[in-house]
Order: C-alpha cells, then structure tokens, then sequence
C-alpha cells in the first residue's frame, strides 16, 4: 500500500482529501502543522508528499524541499490556489516538484495525479536500480582484469629466466 503525506493548515482542506482518498488503495497520513510534517519526512517513508504551497511561518516549498532532502525518490506535488509563476518556479526548482495542482481540484485530477507520481516513483527507483547493477558489474569486471594482470604478471616472473 503506497504511503502518502498530506500537508494544509486548513483541516478541512484535509478532511476533503481525506475523504476524497477513502476508497483508494493509499495509506493517508494527514498533518495540518508543516514543522510536524518536516519531523515525520525525518522518521517515515512516503511514496507521495502533497503540500499546499501558502502556510503561516512555513511553506509549501519549504516542506517539498525537506521531503526532497531526506526522501530523494518521493514524488513530491504542490496544491495552491494561486497562480503566481515566481511560486511556481520557486516550487519546481527548489523541491524538484513532480506536478503542481491548483485549487479547486476535481477528484479525476487528485487522483491521477497521484497515480501518475506513484508510477513516476517507481520508475525512479528501477532506475536506480539498473544503475548500481550496472556500477556492480562494472566494478567486478574491473575486479576481474586486475586479478588476470595479477596472475600474468605473477606467471612471467615465475617462468623467466
């Protein structure tokens, strides 16, 4: 079950995701305190982090940022009911943000939005994957030539004159 961190101050923006989310297959950890939000970003893993962009003493981009920090493959999304490039391009560039939803959203939208992070995610970390498989082939590969060297080097010392 994929896990996924909801972040507004306002609880009934909450509640509306909460409800919106019942009967879909997420595991639904809802915050209303971003400085809270940060501390869990620090202790559990979510798939998903969702966060409204405007809050009192802390941001939106500030809570994707930490998300970014300490959970690299989550996919990280910003729910605004504001328009404002410069927030946009703050969002996107500081918290490498997957998708940008805009208030009101339709459930059509929340849901793939989700969906489409979630299948984001997971192809981030099959990548990840390949590339320390390909890293460890690599490195056994190199590991293999040198013990070749090795024992070349050792066998013209042996049968030299």
């Amino acid at each position: 079950m994929p896990n996924l961190l909801i972040v507004d101050d306002e609880r009934q923006i909450l509640n509306s995701l909460q409800r919106e989310l019942r009967e879909t297959p997420w595991s639904v950890t809802a915050c209303n305190d971003p400085a809270k939000a940060m501390e869990l970003l620090e202790t559990k893993a979510f798939d998903v982090v969702l966060s409204d962009y405007r809050m009192p003493r802390i941001t939106g981009v500030q809570v994707l940022a930490c998300a970014r920090r300490h959970q690299p493959t989550s996919a990280r999304i910003i729910l605004s009911g504001y328009t404002d490039a410069t927030a946009m391009l703050q969002a996107v560039n500081e918290a490498e943000l997957f998708r940008y939803l805009v208030k009101p959203w339709t459930p059509e939208e929340l849901t793939n939005a989700l969906s489409a992070a979630l299948k984001r995610r997971k192809e981030l970390k099959v990548g990840r994957m390949l590339i320390a498989q390909k890293l460890r082939e690599r490195d056994l590969e190199k590991r293999r030539q040198d013990a070749v060297q090795q024992f070349e080097r050792k066998e013209r010392i042996a049968f030299s004159p």
